[in-house]
């Protein structure tokens, strides 16, 4: 392991970078102590364009069905469920204080 400091880092930057590609592992410096550890970000672990944008399409898939789609089939926004709790409040309210 390399140790730089963070002045190095901003000063050389491109050749640690290429170090960082082919392999090496960095420890950043800042006032005398140890901050971070830099090294290169295996491959699992990095999603490409398009797996990220399947895993958003299946949590959005998730939020739709756990908003009512499951038991009813429909496609219910968080809004729309909003607006019909606020709905039933409000007829709820009614029969408790009828004339407010």
């Amino acid at each position: 392991m390399n140790i730089i400091s963070v002045k190095q880092l901003r000063e050389q930057f491109p050749a640690i970078s290429r170090g960082i590609r082919q392999g090496k592992w960095y420890l950043l410096i800042y006032r005398s102590k140890p901050l971070a550890e830099i090294h290169p970000i295996t491959n699992t672990s990095v999603l490409t364009e398009k797996e990220d944008q399947e895993r958003i399409r299946k949590d959005v898939a998730l939020v739709k069905k756990l908003a009512g789609g499951i038991k009813t089939g429909k496609d219910i926004t968080p809004e729309k469920m909003n607006q019909w709790i606020e709905e039933q409040y409000d007829e709820e309210f009614k029969k408790l204080f009828p004339g407010q």
